[in-house]
């Protein structure tokens, strides 16, 4: 009867101490498959946070708490194909840790992206510098052009460019990354990241009405033909009835508008007509429009991104300054410079100029203009599992 009783005992007790060690194994297993969950939080939360911000360095070393237990830590380093990101998963004792390299999927149609998009025939930069992408439209066909409805909605249309006009050329010019293009022309070489696209590019829409309704921080002024020594804190709309009336600028007579020595620090609207086809404004309107602005500064950082919205009108900034977006039909900068996006309809000269890419103008354009900027801007290109 003792032995008997013996064996039960000992039977109970190996019994009882197996329980455990499954129990515990998963335990283990629980805070793993925890860990990893939080890894992956971890990695959609990168993917999220780069798409914001490609410049993005991680969480920092205190991570982020996720709100049903555990936490992940990224961190993350530019490589020469992208993001090279680490990730800690971690849940009680169980922890898992990944290496992953992602790339960009911009590929190179979309207009959030680029410092510089020129959708028109003609391109020419001088002694000029784009501190980011740009995108020239250089084959017929790789435009989608932007109509307006009268009820503030639209649609896109076909390229509406002459294909037999078109100029592209490139002198002392630099694009500090990557020059997109439709064609496989080699435009500037000697070592610039030129690669092809092949989605047409969308002509971002606008629509200016909203700026004519009367409303707090913002000036209308009709038929104004010059502007000298003036300071406006609000935004400035120019609106246009008829062609600019001739008068003497200097020693000539002209009908351009002229802006000189002037600050309009939350930018500059060009009134354009809903129904203006803005690849030929004049037949539209019945007269051109083209701004000269000479010393002056349009928008201010960390405002509402507008430096000049003009998509019916010609301008042309010299020793100026911008911080925004600037749309228009043609766009000359000489000695100046901008921050922001540049986007010109049909024309673009840069002459002794730099343009620097503002990815909070992109991400926030102004009123009245929307911005492509693509939902996968990153993708997976290898994952590993570390135990450094």
């Amino acid at each position: 009867m003792l032995l008997f009783t013996g064996l039960i005992a000992t039977l109970a007790t190996s019994f009882s101490g197996s329980v455990r060690l499954q129990m515990e194994e998963s335990r283990d297993y629980s805070r793993s498959l925890q860990a990893e969950l939080a890894a992956e939080s971890g990695f959609e939360y990168a993917l999220r946070q780069l798409l914001l911000d490609s410049d993005w360095a991680g969480t920092g070393p205190d991570g982020l708490d996720l709100p049903a237990g555990g936490r992940f830590t990224v961190s993350c380093d530019p490589s020469a194909e992208g993001v090279d990101i680490e990730i800690d998963g971690v849940h009680g004792t169980g922890t898992v840790r990944y290496a992953l390299s992602v790339e960009g999927g911009d590929d190179g149609s979309n207009t959030g992206t680029k410092a510089v998009i020129c959708l028109g025939e003609e391109v020419e930069l001088e002694h000029a510098h784009v501190h980011g992408s740009m995108l020239i439209a250089d084959q017929y066909g790789s435009v989608m052009d932007w109509h307006n409805n009268g009820d503030g909605s639209g649609y896109w249309g076909a390229d509406g460019r002459d294909p037999g006009e078109f100029e592209f050329e490139f002198e002392w010019a630099h694009v500090h990354e990557t020059l997109w293009k439709f064609t496989e022309t080699t435009y500037i070489g000697s070592g610039t990241d030129e690669r092809v696209t092949d989605d047409p590019v969308k002509m971002p829409s606008w629509w200016l009405e909203d700026w004519l309704t009367p409303q707090a921080g913002v000036v209308v002024l009709t038929d104004v033909v010059e502007l000298k020594n003036k300071h406006y804190s609000d935004t400035v709309v120019l609106y246009y009835t008829a062609a600019p009336p001739q008068h003497k600028d200097g020693k000539e007579w002209d009908d351009d508008v002229h802006l000189r020595n002037c600050h309009f620090d939350g930018g500059l609207v060009v009134y354009t007509p809903w129904h203006t086809d803005v690849r030929d404004p004049e037949d539209t309107l019945g007269f051109e429009i083209e701004i000269e602005a000479d010393n002056c500064h349009f928008g201010t950082p960390h405002t509402n991104s507008l430096g000049i919205l003009a998509p019916g009108a010609e301008v042309e900034l010299e020793n100026s300054i911008v911080r925004g977006l600037v749309y228009g039909y043609e766009v000359e900068l000489d000695n100046s410079n901008m921050w922001g996006v540049l986007i010109a309809i049909h024309e673009l000269e840069l002459e002794h100029a730099q343009v620097f890419y503002d990815p909070d103008v992109a991400r926030n354009p102004p009123p009245g203009v929307e911005l492509d900027i693509p939902n996968n801007a990153w993708s997976l290109r290898a994952m590993r599992e570390r135990f450094d």
